[in-house]
């Protein structure tokens, strides 16, 4: 940068001219900081956007999530359902054999009196 002694040997117009340069350079300055303002804007936006999106694919986790504890409750419901009438079935058939048998032994003794 130019000294003190070299503006003072510097003639008005020279002045002038340096201070238009000057004036040129800091516009061209300005306009770059604006650009590059509008990069880091663009950049925020952008950033934010992931961010939301971040927050909704969380938020679609956390539904998928819910929504399969509450399939692997109805898995396990419909199991125990499934089991508990099994379990009936079995109950009843062995029912039934107790009743054959009972009616076997029944009309068996009723066959065994008539003869």
């Amino acid at each position: 940068m130019n000294t003190k002694k070299t503006l003072k040997k510097m003639s008005k117009l020279e002045l002038v001219e340096l201070l238009a340069e000057q004036e040129r350079q800091i516009q061209f300055l300005k306009q770059q900081l604006e650009e590059k303002d509008k990069v880091i804007q663009q950049r925020t936006l952008k950033l934010n956007e992931f961010g939301n999106i971040a927050q909704a694919a969380l938020a679609i986790n956390e539904v998928f999530e819910t929504a399969q504890r509450a399939a692997d409750q109805y898995v396990d419901s419909i199991k125990t359902v499934v089991e508990e009438r099994l379990q009936q079935n079995e109950n009843s058939d062995e029912r039934m054999e107790k009743m054959k048998v009972s009616e076997e032994n029944m009309w068996g003794k009723n066959e065994c009196r008539k003869n």
